[in-house]
Formats: structure tokens, sequence, C-alpha cells
């Protein structure tokens, strides 16, 4: 699935980015790369400049941070991606200890509230 965040009115269109954007859903990465197999981030967001945002998503109590920490840096040795975002309900994800050597920079977003309730 793409769509283009300018002219579907997708999140980041909405949330005000001025570039066009095209997000992808559960993009391969290791597809074309001598990546392990497995690499299959949430989405992946390419901005008209290029720029190559891996956004994953992780719920609370579903991973352990040490296989979430892995999975991340998988993505990121793909050279498939200029950044990454994880967003996150789980708090303990927050305390991931990313590796220095790695081009690629992580953002962490720590999604907090009561379900069904804004």
């Amino acid at each position: 699935m793409s769509t283009s965040g300018a002219d579907h009115g997708g999140v980041l269109g909405v949330a005000g980015v001025d570039n066009d954007v095209s997000i992808d859903h559960e993009m391969d990465l290791s597809v074309g790369t001598a990546a392990a197999k497995g690499c299959r981030i949430d989405f992946l967001a390419t901005f008209d400049d290029e720029h190559r945002a891996g956004v994953d998503v992780k719920g609370a109590g579903w991973w352990a941070v040490d296989v979430a920490q892995d999975q991340l840096v998988r993505y990121a040795e793909t050279d498939q991606i200029d950044s990454l975002l994880l967003l996150t309900a789980d708090p303990e994800m927050t305390e991931i200890d990313w590796p220095r050597h790695l081009k690629v920079p992580l953002f962490i977003v720590l999604i907090t509230g009561r379900r069904g309730q804004l």
C-alpha cells in the first residue's frame, strides 16, 4: 500500500509537512540487499527529497526490549532507511541503548493514554 500525504490527506500531510511523501505499509527492507530476511518494517515514508524514514510500532507488553532493539538494528543495517521512528506504548522501550556506530538515528515516541479515551 502506498499513499501520498499531499494527495490523499494522509497522516503526514495533515500534520503540516510541506513535502510530498509516499507511505508504504509492511515494507520488506531486505529485498535486493544482503540483509537478513525478516526486515519488514511497519511503515516506510519516502519524502520528495528521497529521505526514507522507517516507522515501527510496538504495543505495550508485546516485545522484550532486547528483541525489539535487535530488530531495529537490523532495519538500520539494511541501508534502506535514513532515519528510524519507534512509536510505542511501552515505557521500557525508551530504554533502548542505540549503538553509536549506526548512521541511522533512532527517535522514540512514547504514546500514553487510556483505551477508548482521547
